[in-house]
């Protein structure tokens, strides 16, 4: 099954520099080295669970108080993104980009959260009368493995619908801690609906679906 055109499925990038400011560009978890002004040499730890949801704890580490930029990237994918610095809450413009420049020192604490919501894309002229998901960074998909019946004997009503974290317990040896369940009010099966992100779809050999058949035309 084709996957939806512009979206990227597996991200590129996560610390790194933007016109020399030392930027947080995609959170991950572990620590990040930077060398800032007159080779000043300052860590970041990164605590997270993201993507499973989107709190972010960063830790600076350095032996030097000193004021410098660091630059947030707000993922356009985000609701109600907010930075504290210390518990202190920042100030944001609604751009792409934040850039916080302040005296730091060791142990300022950087707090990161946002929503991740469920976004739903038209198939429009490619894929007339199918819709995918998108949740955060991941293209979700429909992997019949998981479901235990094909994706063409179903179709979703997308005006009635609601996901939520998934109970089922993944085959052993699976790859990714991530599924979810799609609650749907008018749907063609009373199976349950599991979603799990793009990339770690098919690991037992399934056949996987992006796109799926909508009712609501």
């Amino acid at each position: 099954s084709s996957v939806p055109r512009g979206i990227s499925m597996i991200p590129l990038f996560s610390n790194g520099r933007i016109n020399k400011e030392t930027s947080f560009l995609f959170y991950t978890p572990g620590s990040f080295t930077s060398t800032i002004g007159n080779n000043v040499s300052v860590s970041f730890t990164t605590v997270t669970d993201f993507p499973a949801d989107g709190n972010i704890a960063i830790t600076v580490n350095t032996n030097s108080k000193i004021a410098y930029p660091l630059l947030f990237r707000r993922p356009y994918w985000s609701k109600d993104f907010s930075i504290q610095i210390n518990g202190r809450k920042q100030a944001s413009d609604g751009k792409e980009f934040i850039s916080i420049n302040r005296l730091w020192k060791k142990g300022d604490k950087i707090e990161i959260s946002f929503a991740m919501p469920l976004q739903v894309i038209n198939g429009g002229r490619n894929y007339p009368g199918h819709v995918a998901f998108q949740r955060g960074p991941h293209v979700l998909a429909f992997d019949d493995k998981l479901n235990g019946f094909a994706a063409e004997n179903l179709a979703v009503d997308t005006f009635a619908f609601t996901l939520r974290k998934s109970e089922l317990v993944l085959p052993q040896g699976w790859i990714g801690g991530l599924a979810f369940e799609l609650i749907n009010n008018k749907t063609t099966s009373s199976k349950r609906i599991i979603l799990v992100p793009f990339a770690d779809a098919s690991q037992n050999g399934g056949t996987v679906a992006t796109w799926i058949k909508t009712s609501s035309n």
